[in-house]
């Protein structure tokens, strides 16, 4: 891995970034790249915990392999592009197909399409600023990227381009800012072409003649996430920006992830607070030393450190949630949430989040039509699929089964990966007594990961609702397995062995 083959011990005189100026020009075929890939492997003691998406079972996708374990990270991008593009993938005319397969131009004309037909879209903006980034024009990949944030403030993939195209262009706070807000979030890019833009840029930042110390220690964080190997040059870069003052705040809160990822807890704490120490309105170690102290039961700590990170920037959307799930579903404190939101809409109102805070907070207090008139503003303020889902809750709960469908039905549409609004279809199908479609509505849920022993209770009901008896009793099996005392699932298999043994004695 990262930083090239640092595990790995060289003849005298040799370094391996020879063997990238060199370029390698006899390694022409798969046979040959193999062998010497797999030498280099026999080197690397990490190289079982890196993820999939390193290698392939192509010459480009080995290639790629061997100038990223060389640590030429362009290159290796450069040859993962090519590899993806070569590699199958269903017939489609998405500008995000023409993207991959390299066709700058015909990607931008789709884009451009796909926003005429619906102009609050996000991929086409994506597909846009990767062009954009692609033909070295970042001013206007950042136009683009800017519209996906202005609609969906914490796009994962937006703030990763945002970062590039702010490095590209010398802006290096800005870019560290955009990173370490992408940072935050517990997920992976949905774009691949995504990941490898950051990949180039690690190569790029080594280039530069007074290196930005603390972003190439976020950019190396952020590969970490897929090669453990990265976690050593992020930990060096960070202590050298803390050295040099470059962002050393940031730059121990980088040092403290680390030891968390590690299981070194205690010194993450005392990392964390160095960190606050530095910069009190560092939101980042606010809210990572509030998690570590509510680890360890210490909930005065964590409200005071959530509390701190609120204060220092309430218009912060992950920071504003934080806040409120604390104050909600930890405390309780519905008084408190509710004024917090009625303050942010108040300031902000165009903020979806905000809108959406305040509605959940009202269906909470079973104030029905209060909340859905939030939910409704919240879909107006953003593209946010939770508003619609949240529409779907508060007209469940006001017996409008028809409108409830409909709003979940617009939650699936913008976002199918979600368990939530398939959830709230099949309930709404339930109590229509619709039960062979809430059945489907919930095994597709249940297939996206509404998992909990509640949850696959409810799926076992709708298998004896629909008449399945066998395939109720396995389902109930298997909640039961996971908790034996399940109130409603011992009930629900009593109702289920008594009908099983009817039609046995029939």
């Amino acid at each position: 891995m990262a930083g090239g083959l640092h595990a790995v011990r060289w003849p005298r005189g040799w370094r391996s970034e020879g063997l990238v100026k060199i370029g390698l020009p006899g390694l022409r075929t798969l046979g040959v790249v193999t062998v010497v890939v797999a030498l280099l492997l026999a080197g690397l003691d990490t190289v079982g915990r890196m993820d999939a998406r390193f290698f392939g079972d192509s010459l480009p996708g080995t290639r790629a392999l061997f100038h990223y374990l060389i640590g030429d990270y362009r290159n290796a991008a450069h040859w993962y592009r090519v590899a993806f593009a070569r590699s199958p993938v269903r017939a489609t005319t998405s500008s995000w197909a023409a993207l991959r397969a390299g066709d700058h131009e015909k990607a931008a004309t789709l884009a451009r399409r796909e926003l005429e037909q619906e102009p609050r879209a996000i991929q086409p903006r994506l597909t846009l600023a990767e062009v954009a980034l692609a033909r070295r024009q970042h001013a206007e990949a950042l136009e683009y990227t800017a519209q996906v944030l202005a609609l969906q403030p914490e796009e994962y993939d937006a703030l990763l381009l945002t970062t590039v195209a702010r490095a590209h262009r010398n802006e290096w706070n800005e870019a560290l800012d955009a990173l370490k807000r992408a940072l935050r979030q517990n997920r992976a890019e949905r774009r691949y072409t995504v990941f490898l833009s950051v990949l180039e840029l690690a190569s790029d930042l080594r280039n530069v003649a007074s290196p930005p110390l603390c972003l190439i220690a976020h950019v190396h964080r952020y590969l970490r996430l897929y090669d453990p190997g990265h976690a050593g040059p992020a930990v060096r870069y960070a202590r050298h920006a803390i050295e040099s003052g470059d962002r050393a705040d940031d730059g121990w809160v980088t040092l403290a992830v680390l030891d968390d990822t590690q299981g070194r807890r205690r010194r993450a704490i005392e990392r964390f607070d160095r960190a606050i120490a530095l910069n009190p309105r560092n939101t980042a170690a606010l809210l990572g030393a509030a998690r570590l102290r509510a680890d360890r039961g210490e909930m005065a700590a964590e409200y005071q450190l959530v509390q701190a990170a609120f204060r220092a920037t309430p218009d912060d959307p992950v920071v504003a949630d934080r806040f409120f799930e604390l104050l909600v579903w930890k405390l309780g404190d519905y008084r408190q949430a509710l004024a917090n939101e009625e303050a942010a809409v108040a300031a902000r109102p165009g903020d979806a989040k905000a809108w959406w805070r305040r509605g959940i907070i009202q269906l909470s207090l079973a104030d029905y039509e209060a909340s859905l008139a939030s939910f409704e503003r919240a879909a107006v303020a953003g593209h946010v699929p939770e508003a619609y889902d949240g529409q779907g809750d508060a007209l469940l709960r006001l017996r409008r089964y028809e409108q409830a469908a409909a709003a979940f039905q617009r939650s699936i549409e913008i976002d199918k990966s979600r368990p939530g609004p398939f959830v709230g279809l099949a309930v709404v199908h339930a109590r229509t007594r619709h039960y062979p479609q809430a059945l489907a509505a919930y095994e597709r849920a249940h297939r996206l990961g509404a998992i909990q022993v509640d949850q696959v209770v409810d799926l076992c009901s709708l298998y004896y609702e629909t008449g399945n008896v066998s395939q109720a009793s396995l389902c109930l099996r298997e909640a039961l397995t996971r908790e034996p005392d399940n109130v409603r699932g011992r009930a629900l298999l009593g109702h289920v062995n008594k009908t099983a043994n009817r039609r046995a004695a029939l």
